[in-house]
């Protein structure tokens, strides 16, 4: 288990939501020098405390549908989840990918146009891997609310990007922005120039397309992939189903969850759930304690959970190839 120093909480604390913030910014802000800002970066890129960075997209602003398809586990061994991690990972609609334990133990998102392509996509699944995976759930993300890792940070920083905001305001995008997207959403911390040479364009032309995505709120944001789990903490996933539940208590129940210092993710889907939250935890018995005192807390709602713990996420990005969408 790794342990962060002072310095190096507030460099991750500023990565978490804002990952291209300039190094000479954040070396302003934490008191250092851009050396040693980089250095620390660099640091824990390499202790795998960070894995990468990524983009959040707002896929309805792209007339998107954001699916989640969800299986147990049917006799799979581990050559078949090396199979599945790499077809996923060719996979044009497929962005993300999760390995847990609990009530689900694969859990992949699915971006596409239309309820057709869903069907195509669980249809490809189950083609290839059908032996090895049953039960299977679909459900689709209509908001989603990301919050920091204020606990890694001792932080009580409410910041959120909220995904799915506003159905009404759709927009088309040309072949150069899908690109530009398609990279950011891959790996969000590089350099203008690098982004340029790729695309085969200028700089002034590409930070001039990013804030323009920025500024029409298709990109939310920009966020570091932090590993918890590296530094002693258990991400589990939480189901909620609710038997009493009108707009007033649904609203108090969500107001409650964005202001727990350990939740990252709240969903409201589209599903048999009707909320889900991810949170971080030291071990199980402090799950056990939280989810006690919630449901005290809640009584009148009659809320029922399930959960399941996150181990590993081979596939992280929120946006599909973009030869999909200008196919």
């Amino acid at each position: 288990m790794l342990k962060l120093d002072v310095k190096d909480k507030k460099i991750l604390s500023i990565l978490d939501m804002d990952a291209r913030m300039p190094l000479s910014k954040i070396a302003k802000k934490v008191g250092l020098s851009r050396e040693v800002v980089t250095y620390r970066i660099k640091q824990l890129e390499k202790k795998g405390i960070i894995e990468g960075y990524f983009a959040v997209i707002d896929l309805p602003k792209l007339n998107l549908l954001y699916g989640r398809l969800q299986f147990s586990y049917n006799n799979m061994n581990k050559k078949k989840k090396k199979e599945l991690t790499e077809y996923c990972d060719k996979h044009s609609k497929i962005p993300w990918l999760l390995f847990s334990d609990g009530k689900f133990d694969v859990s992949m998102v699915i971006v596409v146009k239309n309820l057709q392509e869903i069907h195509e996509v669980h249809d490809d699944i189950r083609e290839h891997f059908g032996n090895y995976l049953q039960n299977p759930s679909i459900s689709f993300g209509y908001k989603i609310y990301h919050y920091k890792h204020n606990f890694l940070y001792e932080t009580h920083d409410l910041k959120e990007f909220l995904f799915g905001e506003n159905y009404d305001n759709t927009q088309k995008l040309n072949k150069f922005d899908y690109q530009l997207i398609d990279i950011l959403s891959k790996d969000a911390n590089q350099p203008i120039v690098t982004i340029a040479a790729k695309l085969n364009s200028n700089a002034k032309r590409v930070s001039y397309r990013i804030k323009k995505l920025i500024n029409d709120k298709i990109i939310l944001g920009f966020r570091a992939q932090i590993n918890t789990r590296i530094l002693g903490y258990d991400r589990y996933h939480m189901d909620l189903r609710i038997k009493k539940c009108d707009k007033e208590k649904q609203a108090k129940l969500l107001k409650f969850l964005k202001q727990h210092q350990k939740v990252i993710y709240i969903t409201i889907p589209l599903g048999i759930n009707d909320m889900e939250f991810e949170i971080n935890v030291k071990n199980a018995t402090e799950l056990a304690e939280i989810m006690e005192n919630f449901k005290e807390l809640f009584s009148t709602m009659e809320i029922n959970y399930s959960k399941y713990l996150m181990l590993e996420e081979p596939i992280l990005s929120y946006f599909p190839m973009f030869e999909t969408l200008v196919s």
